[in-house]
């Protein structure tokens, strides 16, 4: 904060470092009767202040309450500036608003048979709006000088060659079917393989780098494989679909041996049965998982789901409603990494409590040499040296030890959680980070499953999140039993 002293006059202006605000700062029991409107702008203008109407305005109101000011070292704001305001980047507005947005835009709001017709369009169909980029707008300081937006310009959206702007500048519309991507600052056309049947797989499975849209439902040995995205209106059943990018399936996805349905980044569903399911990025589902497989690198995403049997296991939480059911099915969640790097964590744990060990028995060893440094031989000083080096050197290998533990996320679980609504029945397996618990007694939603330092130790607990309860769970460490 600088600040201008006025000789001979007992007050100080002071300007924050963002030149936004100052202030007139009064020494204690400084008499401020001898200030008046003429000699408080003599102190303003020799600290460069601006006077505008505002000012004038607060040293009439810091003279009219002068006498208040006396007993004690005062500050009064006697002017403020206008901070700048950032540009915002241009946006876009689907043609039809009342539509549900995407998963990326409002998960809580996602409807997937909404979504997934609204992002297909024919030649010549309005896609949607362009909302224009609005520039930054630039401040002025307590002494009338310019601030700089931070961002004076917003990113405009690109369009790609397959999407055109109409004659009004903001109105899309589109040039060649395909799904419409949106994803920020870029909106483009994907063209797409359509068709409403799908041959077996022995015959001619469904290989291509485009998107693609089935019109039915995909029966057993059906096969379709694309580098971007599968939209399937239908159902996927005991078939097998491979894609790049998302994975849209109108109805449900039933499994057989053999079948596998893997998105490279979302999956979106209505429901799934016996299912083996892999997201690169996160999963939307409708209503409900049973008897599944399912690996989702980021979030399952099921606020009205239910979840019971099978093996889940995601890389940061889950939402649901229902974990498990009454007659007790097997059901397994994680949130976890990959087993080899939970078994990993572990070979961690142990090297670092043994290299624990041994640096406090050299420690030990040390202390002696330490309290006796003036009468030590040259031997003895030599020796002390060399522990000292090897206790050092082990700490150093503890410290990289634990950030590599740190590193994957293993002890806190990378602060992963199992959120659910509604009720987690008895015999569901919980496995968070290196954790693992098994729910013995239902506990009512809503309720988020986490890991907890409880003392010196990290335990998996049940935070009630209507009433902040919380409950302790019978915590062992993965591949250690219970």
């Amino acid at each position: 904060m600088g600040i201008a002293a006025i000789a001979n006059l007992p007050v100080q202006v002071a300007v924050d470092p963002d030149g936004l605000r100052a202030w007139l700062v009064t020494p204690d029991g400084a008499d401020l009767s001898q200030f008046n409107a003429q000699n408080l702008n003599v102190v303003l203008e020799a600290a460069e202040i601006a006077v505008t109407d505002a000012v004038v305005a607060r040293i009439g109101e810091f003279l009219e309450h002068a006498n208040s000011l006396k007993a004690s070292a005062k500050r009064f704001m006697i002017a403020e500036g206008t901070p700048p305001t950032d540009a915002t980047d241009a946006g876009f507005q689907w043609a039809r608003p009342g539509d549900a947005p995407s998963p990326s835009e409002n998960a809580a709001q996602f409807q997937h048979r909404r979504w997934c017709s609204m992002r297909i369009a024919a030649p010549g169909a309005v896609v949607g709006k362009i909302v224009p980029a609005v520039s930054g707008t630039p401040g002025v300081d307590v002494q009338a000088n310019a601030i700089r937006p931070a961002r004076p310009e917003g990113s405009p959206i690109s369009l790609s060659e397959n999407l055109l702007l109409a004659d009004d500048g903001v109105t899309v519309k589109a040039a060649a079917p395909g799904r419409v991507v949106y994803e920020h600052p870029r909106l483009a056309i994907n063209p797409f393989v359509e068709t409403d049947e799908i041959p077996q797989e022995a015959a001619s499975p469904i290989e291509v780098d485009t998107d693609v849209l089935i019109r039915a439902s995909m029966d057993e040995s059906r096969k379709v494989a694309s580098k971007r995205s599968v939209i399937v209106i239908g159902s996927v059943r005991a078939a097998q679909v491979n894609a790049g990018e998302d994975v849209v399936v109108h109805s449900e996805i039933v499994g057989r041996s053999g079948s596998k349905v893997v998105a490279g980044r979302d999956l979106v569903v209505e429901s799934c049965q016996d299912a083996v399911i892999q997201a690169g990025r996160d999963m939307y589902l409708g209503s409900s998982a049973t008897g599944s497989r399912i690996y989702v690198r980021g979030m399952l995403h099921g606020r009205e789901a239910s979840l019971v049997g099978g093996k889940t296991r995601v890389g940061q939480g889950l939402e649901v409603q229902t974990l498990g059911s009454d007659g007790r099915t097997p059901t397994q969640v994680a949130v976890a990494p990959p087993w080899n790097a939970v078994q990993k964590a572990n070979q961690l744990e142990a090297e670092i409590a043994e290299k624990r060990r041994q640096t406090a028995h050299i420690r030990t060893r040390i202390q002696p040499l330490a309290d006796a440094l003036k009468r030590l031989t040259p031997g003895q000083k030599e020796q002390m040296t060399e522990l000292q080096y090897q206790a050092d050197t082990l700490e150093a290998e503890i410290a990289e030890a634990e950030k590599e533990r740190d590193k994957q996320g293993i002890e806190s679980g990378g602060g992963g959680f199992v959120r659910v609504s509604g009720c987690v029945h008895p015999g569901v397996v919980v496995t968070i980070g290196s954790l693992v618990t098994t729910i013995e007694r239902t506990l009512q939603g809503p309720v988020k499953i986490e890991q907890q330092k409880i003392g010196e130790a990290l335990r998996i607990v049940a935070v009630g999140e209507a009433d902040n309860s919380l409950t302790m769970l019978k915590t062992a460490r993965v591949g250690q039993g219970s």
